[in-house]
């Protein structure tokens, strides 16, 4: 009784894609290649009065800004860079900022992250003047602009850079129409991997990238709509501009860019059967070409449409199957996940997916756990050893799963029949601590559901939290809730709560043509039982 309450991962906010591609980069030090008059570094030396290195004692020891901008690019570590930012910041113009901020993003990579604790005054200098010049300067273009932004992100110190985010949205904004395609594409993704959300900005680049999207590359493309659906800006004419200019083009696209361009379709929910069609056909041609994170990327993004390929979904199976041992812990959880949810029957995979899965659990993060008992739970695929190592594994950990991944583990578990009492002890104690305002109504459902399939008697304090939750919201529950919430309460044996039954009841005759014989079934009987027959 109860039925069975679909789940589905996160997908599309700060943490919800299931597990977002690697977007694609440009060059190898990730900016566009400057001009001749960029090499010469400007007009520099001209000084704003605003400085905030010291500037060098005398002009014989001075660089000429040509020398200065070489300078920069050339620093083979943080040191000499920033060696050169400490003695010549005051004389910085935009093109100094662009190329140190690109140098900056292409060291960073492998640096010590003490080292930037270690240099905080110094970097917040830099960022000063950035954000200086970004407001100020009547020269500085949109190329030096999407270059800082670009290195700024790289840098991966975006989170201390809300001065710099701001001062250069605005900037952007301004010069958005001397953008050309590479730069419209380049800061979309700073600011996407910033997290620096900015509707302004992102409007005017999607109107931007709409009116030039024939002019965009397959990689610049992709990596558009991949950072709107990262930053979660819906912006529809923008994908539907997308579609159009890449399904002439997809015999171009790497297997990544194919892979990143469909998962950010799916990731902002755009619909379009043509496109999806096209990427199935183009994706087919040479899956073999496809690594398992573009495997895992691609069946994600047809799951996560709805959008039915049985022989994409039978030829990635086939290939993933042959490469299990090259997946990341994230990569199989994502797989299971996409073939669970698009309800395409592949036992064997499965199964493989679940012996691969079983001997590298301590790797998995919580929501890859919970992600893997949902997916198996819901193929029906039961395996009693790896869900009662599953289930240690999740408690040990029970603190750093947020709600979803708390309903979705105490869902699989009572759909498999597999109660295990430790581990819903666990989870009961968590989600009655937090606050269940966050919890979205199914989830509400849902979770009571599961703890009434696996004894619901034993966790009193959950199902009052629950009872207030859903006595508060309840005309936010669709017919199939409202009925697995009554049946959830009565089966568990708290039937005393009136208020709740009552508001469940009013929420019910509401919604009565929407029920199924089934669900009307189960809420006479739970209402009979809470003497709320009517």
């Amino acid at each position: 009784q109860g039925g069975q309450i679909p789940g589905q991962p996160r997908a599309g906010s700060k943490r919800t894609t299931i597990h977002e591609p690697v977007p694609l980069m440009y060059m190898a030090g990730g900016a566009v290649a400057a001009s001749k008059t960029d090499s010469r570094g400007g007009r520099g030396g001209r000084g704003r009065g605003k400085g905030r290195g010291p500037p060098s004692s005398n002009s014989t020891s001075s660089p000429s800004p040509a020398l200065l901008t070489a300078n920069i690019k050339n620093a083979r570590t943080l040191d000499s860079l920033f060696g050169t930012v400490t003695a010549h910041l005051g004389r910085f113009n935009h093109i100094h900022l662009s190329a140190c901020w690109n140098t900056l993003g292409r060291l960073a990579a492998g640096a010590d992250p003490l080292w930037f604790q270690r240099h905080a005054k110094e970097l917040e200098s830099l960022a000063q003047t950035t954000a200086e010049v970004a407001e100020t300067s009547a020269e500085v273009r949109a190329r030096e602009l999407a270059n800082i932004a670009h290195g700024a992100a790289k840098s991966g110190r975006a989170a201390g850079l809300g001065a710099v985010w701001a001062a250069l949205a605005d900037a952007i904004e301004r010069r958005i129409g001397d953008c050309n395609a590479q730069e419209l594409a380049n800061i979309a993704w700073a600011f996407a991997r910033a997290e620096h959300r900015s509707s302004a900005l992102f409007d005017a680049l999607a109107a931007a990238a709409e009116k030039r999207a024939a002019d965009f590359n397959p990689q610049e493309l992709s990596n558009t709509v991949h950072a709107f659906a990262k930053a979660g800006h819906s912006s529809p004419a923008l994908f539907a501009a997308v579609a159009e200019a890449s399904g002439r083009r997809l015999a171009e696209f790497t297997p990544q860019g194919l892979a990143n361009t469909v998962w950010a379709f799916a990731t902002a929910d755009v619909a379009s059967h043509a496109f999806f069609e096209a990427v199935a056909a183009a994706a087919l041609s040479r899956l073999s070409a496809f690594n398992p994170q573009d495997l895992a990327s691609t069946a994600y993004a047809f799951a996560k449409a709805a959008h039915a390929s049985p022989a994409l979904f039978e030829q990635i199976g086939a290939s993933a199957a042959r490469r299990l041992p090259s997946f990341t812990p994230q990569g199989l959880s994502t797989l299971a996940w996409a073939f669970a949810a698009a309800g395409h029957s592949s036992p064997a995979l499965l199964d493989a997916v679940a012996a691969a899965a079983a001997a590298r659990l301590a790797e998995f993060d919580p929501q890859g756990l919970a992600q893997l008992a949902w997916s198996l739970a819901k193929a029906c695929r039961p395996d009693d050893a790896l869900f009662a190592a599953l289930a240690r594994a999740a408690e040990a950990r029970i603190g750093q799963f947020n709600a979803q991944d708390l309903v979705n583990t105490a869902w699989a578990y009572a759909k498999l029949g597999h109660p295990d009492p430790d581990l819903f002890r666990a989870i009961a104690r968590s989600l009655a601590a937090q606050r269940l305002d966050g919890v979205s109504a199914p989830h509400i459902a849902k979770t009571a559901w599961a703890f009434a399939k696996a004894g619901g008697g034993a966790h009193p304090p959950l199902f009052a939290a629950l009872a207030k939750s859903a006595t508060e919201r309840a005309a936010d529950f669709v017919a199939a809730d409202l009925a697995n919430l009554a049946w959830a309460f009565a089966n568990a044996g708290h039937v005393e709560d009136a208020p709740l039954f009552a508001a469940l009841a009013r929420a019910a005759e509401a919604r009565l043509s929407d029920f199924t014989a089934e669900e009307l079934d189960n809420a006479d009987w739970a209402f009979s039982r809470a003497g709320q027959r009517q």
